[in-house]
């Protein structure tokens, strides 16, 4: 019995099977793309700034729980060692509760701004969060990073303000006086309010602080 492909059994011949090279089209479309959409571009565009109402009562949020927070500590040790006492004395309490209420934002934010939510309570209520330029969960550090540099920087400008306006004041004490008090007060608010100022002219709507970070507060996406 004849094998093989033979003409005169009346079957065409069978070409052998071709694999597709690796730069055809039906091998690329297989792979997909060859770079993510996400980390086609330095800041996704599918992400959309947070608004800046929503922004700023997210904030006043946060800063009313962060005082009650730190309002705690400074209650008990009142509760524990009376008001005559915990203001006339130096109490190692009061003292250790002092220090707790200081540390209650840096943990507050720290936390929950690293956490898988990537929210305050106020963000969340607001339907925002914080991620880097990227897109990507904030860690730990770089979440402490961030509130370290939103509380100290303004702090360290007003201290730096105040000696230079008290050096000002030492020495033309006499024709500067009243000056010396507008322009501390302005560079106060300047110092102060100068780093959110950005928000008004940054397309992602960053602080200061945000840039500094590589941060970025945008709405949260619905599933």
């Amino acid at each position: 019995m004849p094998t093989g492909n033979n003409p005169s059994s009346g079957q065409p011949p069978q070409q052998p099977a071709r694999k597709p090279s690796s730069g055809s089209p039906s091998s690329i479309q297989r792979q997909g793309p060859l770079i993510p959409t996400t980390q086609a571009s330095h800041f996704p565009t599918s992400f959309e700034p947070a608004g800046h109402f929503n922004r700023l009562v997210a904030a006043l949020i946060d800063s009313a729980l962060v005082a009650l927070g730190a309002g705690v500590p400074i209650g008990v040790a009142y509760a524990i060692l009376g008001n005559k006492e915990a203001v006339d004395s130096p109490n190692p309490l009061m003292v250790v509760m002092i220090l707790a209420s200081l540390i209650v934002p840096y943990v507050y934010y720290t936390v929950l701004h690293g956490s898988a939510r990537k929210a305050t309570v106020g963000k969340n209520v607001m339907g925002l969060i914080l991620v880097t330029t990227q897109g990507e969960q904030l860690t730990k550090l770089k979440a402490f990073i961030r509130i370290i540099l939103t509380a100290l920087l303004p702090v360290a400008g007003i201290a730096l303000l105040g000696v230079s306006a008290l050096g000002v004041a030492t020495r033309w004490h006499k024709t500067l006086h009243e000056s010396i008090g507008v322009a501390l007060g302005l560079g106060f608010l300047a110092v102060y309010l100068g780093p959110f100022v950005t928000v008004f002219f940054n397309p992602r709507r960053q602080t200061f602080f945000d840039m500094l970070c590589g941060t970025c507060v945008i709405k949260k996406s619905v599933p």
